[in-house]
């Protein structure tokens, strides 16, 4: 993918969530000096695009929440949920070229669920959301409920309220999204349950990690291997592949 095409992809996934006003308007007011708001231009536009994003679709998944109802043990090991960027994920994934009817998509931390819903856009065999904070599972279960979009190609939709550290990996073909939502305790624990499930089932396993603090866990796995698709050259976004195993099922 070019910086041309991938602009053109940006583009058109922000005009899909957000509409063609939405998406011009921080084109032209950029300044905070013109706008005299508080904070930076980034930060109040960032704010307006997550609200007008759930005003479409009829969700409600902005703003960022520390998961307040968790044990004091665990808050620690867990971050607080913030929302994926939707038009940069959906050009990544749509840049991947994969069969996605084959797939089934997991996002790993889900919180309010806004990723499930921007993956429906998608037709995935199934999406499973994994949330240990119960208020944030209990919204993401109402956000699921009440998301409606005239585009949408996947209606198996899921929240599973539950530790991502126990959770057993289903043997078929997968796409794990990860946004940092906990520390390198926990990511290790899921890396290790994932290569457990693939010993046991080979098969191919992509993995998509925004924002990658812990980068070098992914690095040092030893059944994943970088696989940047051509042109996309983003430090924020990192995609993993658990190497050989596709090019064996593609062949």
């Amino acid at each position: 993918m070019n910086l041309l095409k991938r602009q053109l992809g940006l583009l058109k996934w922000r005009v899909h969530f957000d509409g063609w006003r939405f998406t011009t308007l921080p084109m032209i007011l950029k300044f905070p000096a013109v706008l005299k708001l508080g904070g930076t231009a980034s930060q109040w536009f960032l704010q307006r695009e997550e609200r007008n994003f759930d005003r479409r679709l009829g969700i409600n998944t902005s703003g960022t929440h520390w998961p307040s109802d968790l044990p004091p043990k665990l808050r620690s090991k867990f971050y607080e949920y913030t929302p994926s960027p939707p038009a940069h994920f959906s050009c990544l994934l749509s840049s991947l070229l994969l069969n996605l009817n084959d797939y089934i998509f997991v996002d790993i931390g889900s919180g309010k669920g806004k990723l499930l819903c921007v993956a429906a856009e998608f037709p995935f065999q199934r999406i499973i959301g994994i949330e240990l904070s119960q208020g944030l599972h209990e919204t993401a279960t109402k956000n699921i409920a009440a998301y409606r979009s005239r585009t949408q190609k996947c209606s198996d939709i899921q929240s599973l309220c539950q530790d991502a550290g126990g959770y057993q990996f289903e043997d078929a073909k997968l796409i794990l999204y990860f946004y940092n939502p906990f520390s390198e305790i926990v990511l290790f624990q899921v890396l290790e349950n994932l290569k457990l499930s693939i010993s046991k089932c080979p098969r191919d396993i992509v993995i998509i990690y925004y924002n990658p603090i812990h980068k070098y866990i992914f690095d040092q796995c030893d059944i994943l291997s970088p696989s940047i698709p051509p042109g996309w050259n983003d430090p924020m976004w990192m995609i993993y592949r658990t190497h050989g195993i596709h090019t064996q099922s593609q062949g």
